[in-house]
């Protein structure tokens, strides 16, 4: 019921045969094991990164906090994206184009003023200009995450799958990267070939579309998010045996 040795969200396990783990927290329904979960979806007024503006006042450069005043529609609860991310999301302007690790934020109503207190190890690398920049807010991939739909909208990032069963709201461990069972869809999949989510089953893999015209978009707005590779094959509606394959999240910073 609490984070797992105190430890932050999309914490990194690596077991001794190269199996990969991220440190995450189950949303409202309980953990299936072999099952598929994603990101939440972006919460109702603050998902877009134009609906939330820095205040008159610039953070300057190596600040540990940014103050932010809520969109018209969009209103944030105390811790809501702890271990999140704030992203800057304007076009033109100081500051632009950076992401920075947040680890508490007040409350604050819409139309009102939050206070954004970034990660211990997280200051910010370029001033960020007040009035106009807009930011953009988003809770870490790890929590309250969610089986994968049955349809063609994804809508977060991949996290992992689960490795066990667990109570909502609680801490967990999903797997990333090795050997694990995974719950398959209605298609026939292949050993030695890659599978996607599911976008017919929720929390399920399928087959990676390889024919046929992609009239729809259904293809590219599934993301064609890769999960791994087939090593057994187990009939439609039970679990095959696959190698999952992790995705990097790094991206370069410079000193």
């Amino acid at each position: 019921s609490t984070k797992i040795a105190g430890l932050p969200l999309g914490q990194r396990m690596v077991l001794p045969d190269g199996r990969v783990f991220r440190h995450a927290r189950v949303g409202g329904t309980a953990l299936v094991a072999g099952k598929l979960y994603q990101q939440e979806a972006y919460a109702t007024g603050t998902g877009n990164v134009k609906s939330l503006a820095v205040i008159a006042g610039s953070a300057a450069a190596g600040a540990k906090a940014v103050s932010i005043t809520m969109s018209g529609t969009g209103a944030i609860t105390k811790n809501q994206y702890t271990d999140g991310y704030l992203f800057s999301a304007s076009s033109i302007g100081t500051g632009i184009g950076y992401a920075y690790k947040i680890k508490e934020a007040s409350s604050a109503a819409a139309g009102s003023t939050s206070v954004i207190t970034l990660a211990d190890n997280e200051t910010l690398q370029v001033a960020l200009g007040g009035g106009t920049t807009t930011v953009g807010l988003r809770v870490n991939p790890f929590d309250n995450v969610l089986l994968t739909t049955a349809d063609t909208v994804g809508v977060g990032a991949l996290a992992g799958v689960s490795c066990a069963t667990a109570a909502a709201s609680s801490y967990c461990w999903l797997q990333r990267k090795g050997t694990a069972p995974v719950f398959t869809d209605n298609s026939t999949v292949i050993v030695g070939t890659p599978v996607i989510a599911s976008s017919t089953v929720a929390g399920a893999i399928g087959t990676f579309p390889t024919a046929g015209a992609d009239t729809t978009g259904v293809r590219y707005a599934r993301n064609m998010r890769l999960v791994g590779s087939v090593m057994s094959v187990a009939a439609s509606a039970e679990f095959s045996l696959v190698d999952l394959k992790e995705t990097s999240r790094t991206a370069a910073r410079g000193n």
